[in-house]
């Protein structure tokens, strides 16, 4: 991508996939906005995109005493994965939270952790998942999109409904947005029709509970229902109401450090243990010659990441 083409979604994409180091986060902003005020100063562009990005990190103030930062041992840029126990102990405070009937629209989380856990994906690639995406008969569900939630001018959100050619229930923005002024910022998400990198678009193979979730999801949708997991307005699910839920499960227990990302990494780390780095490299979606990974994965052909017994 060309640096005049770079908008500031593409600035906050790139920071949200710093998983939680938000250390990492400030600095990389910093190196952008340096370099991109270069190249405003040069009169080579208008406006440096990256002044419009805020960054949302909390959680820092979340680590506790003996967990300090740690990463994932086999991939430093995926958080501190949860032991296997851990994982079963997340499952029960998970099901222990929505016990109580009283507890309204449950199972839209539920499924949604049970979906993100199998495609070891990233938080706002699991709420963007379609059912095109998912094919029955094979068992496999393709990660091909992905939500950024951003600020935006009001001229940039229409290039990017025109761009990616969103569709009503695909964009979230304020109702009166098409009556402001072209250089009002406005809060938006909506469905990007590609994921982090043409790598990382990827067809995962799913067990038998997940696909049968899958199938009763289908049933119980409404006609023309595209999204997987729609809000309850019918339109595409921001994500931090999801970490908050999660936040909710862990708060006051052992497991009060770890975030939605967690189960991107924890999978992951069950797939390397059982298969090998390689295959986890392969559900994780890495990049060929990226600086995590050296494995071959030809994005175009989209081989089915087939590791759905590893835990």
């Amino acid at each position: 991508m060309k640096a005049v083409d770079v908008k500031p979604y593409h600035i906050r994409l790139h920071l949200e996939q710093l998983n939680w180091s938000t250390t990492k986060q400030a600095v990389h902003k910093a190196l952008l906005r340096m370099t991109f005020q270069m190249l405003v100063e040069d009169g080579l562009l208008d406006f440096n995109p990256v002044v419009m990005v805020k960054i949302h990190g909390r959680v820092g103030a979340r680590r506790k005493a003996g967990w300090a930062g740690a990463v994932n041992p086999y991939f430093p840029d995926e958080p501190q994965p949860l032991t296997p126990d851990e994982m079963r102990r997340y499952w029960a405070l998970e099901a222990a939270r929505f016990a109580d009937p009283a507890n309204r629209r449950p199972k839209r989380y539920r499924d949604y952790t049970m979906l993100a856990y199998a495609l070891a994906a990233r938080p706002s690639e699991a709420v963007a998942v379609r059912w095109d995406d998912v094919d029955f008969a094979a068992a496999t569900v393709t990660i091909a999109g992905t939500i950024v939630d951003c600020s935006l001018r009001v001229w940039q959100v229409r290039k990017v409904i025109d761009d990616y050619e969103l569709a009503a229930h695909e964009i979230v923005v304020r109702g009166d947005w098409r009556e402001l002024d072209e250089q009002a910022l406005v809060t938006v998400a909506f469905r990007q029709p590609f994921t982090k990198t043409r790598g990382s678009m990827r067809t995962i193979k799913v067990g038998a509970e997940c696909l049968a979730m899958l199938r009763e999801r289908k049933l119980a949708a409404a006609p023309g229902q595209a999204l997987v997991f729609p809000s309850r307005a019918g339109k595409i699910l921001r994500t931090n109401k999801l970490s908050t839920v999660w936040h909710s499960i862990v708060k006051d227990t052992e497991l009060s450090w770890s975030t939605l990302k967690t189960l991107r990494s924890t999978r992951a780390t069950r797939v390397a243990e059982a298969h090998g780095i390689a295959a986890a490299r392969l559900i994780l979606g890495h990049d060929e010659n990226s600086a995590i990974t050296t494995q071959a994965y030809v994005s175009l052909q989209r081989p089915v990441v087939d590791f759905a017994d590893a835990g």
